[in-house]
């Protein structure tokens, strides 16, 4: 599978996001051929038909709509090239993860971690206004200033904000969260660090309350439940670990509490469709846009 990761040093200093249009990004791979990458995207669809392949969901195109992509994910594109108009925004987390305290924040956003597709329709006013703001983040890239990071760190994250709020109302998924402290209690421990061989029924007990609360809460707040979450953020550090880190499989074994090497390689096979040295080779040496 080819896989294709950011280019730091675009712009002649590591700069985290890059943006534009179609035009902009005219080796942007729009084919229908499985492929990944290593970052964020935002692609604001303006014109063109066509239909996308994210994991296992497909999902028609439609104009005015919002597409959003996590890293790693498998995708393949059933469009004609020639036809088609976007705007797009890439990051990497780490762009965001420099500026908030909270690492999570984009694994709480279900437009991005959840069930439903990850598209979002917009009515006339509300693409109006996210395409400004869209453009105020591609031309602060164009004319990078000193302090440009810090602003469009601020930019992307209200315009990632906005947007999930709408996507929340398009989905009827559950926008108050004051309800739901112990779903956002649960975030914060796995935020704070995963402890070693705890099940969804463990975090529950050190919450007071039973894995089945527990659930019904991850599902209102984020669209998924406790299970899946936990299973995300485990499967992130696994693939940090194995990119980003000189640790051995032994060392990630222990680390992350799996016990075996062979439950390890069984989890990760199931929720990638992978081998960890499958994974290890289509990943590590990547393409760069």
């Amino acid at each position: 599978m080819r896989i294709f990761n950011f280019n730091h040093s675009k712009y002649g200093k590591e700069l985290l996001i890059d943006g534009g249009s179609k035009s902009d990004f005219g080796g942007y791979f729009l084919e229908n051929e499985e492929h990944a990458t290593d970052f964020y995207e935002l692609i604001f669809w303006e014109s063109g038909s066509g239909s996308l392949l994210l994991d296992d969901r497909k999902t028609a195109l439609k104009p005015h709509s919002v597409i959003f992509i996590s890293p790693y994910k498998k995708r393949k594109w059933q469009v004609s090239k020639s036809a088609v108009s976007f705007r797009i925004l890439l990051f990497r987390e780490d762009f965001l993860n420099e500026f908030l305290k909270n690492h999570l924040f984009l694994c709480n956003m279900p437009c991005f971690y959840g069930r439903n597709p990850g598209v979002l329709v917009l009515n006339m006013d509300q693409w109006k206004e996210t395409m400004e703001l869209t453009e105020k983040i591609i031309t602060e890239i164009r004319q990078l200033q000193a302090d440009s990071v810090s602003m469009l760190q601020a930019q992307l994250i209200y315009l990632l904000s906005l947007l999930s709020r709408q996507y929340t109302r398009q989905y009827e998924l559950s926008a108050d969260h004051s309800g739901n402290i112990l779903s956002h209690r649960f975030r914060r421990m796995l935020d704070t660090g995963l402890k070693e061989g705890f099940t969804v029924s463990d975090y529950a007990r050190e919450l007071g309350t039973s894995r089945v609360t527990l659930n019904k809460y991850c599902v209102s707040s984020f669209g998924i439940t406790a299970g899946e979450l936990l299973r995300q953020r485990l499967l992130y550090e696994v693939k940090s670990a194995l990119l980003y880190s000189n640790h051995s499989l032994k060392e990630i074994v222990d680390m992350l509490g799996f016990k075996e090497m062979s439950n390890l390689s069984r989890f990760f096979r199931h929720l990638t469709g992978m081998t960890i040295t499958e994974y290890k080779k289509a990943y590590a040496p990547g393409q760069y846009y």
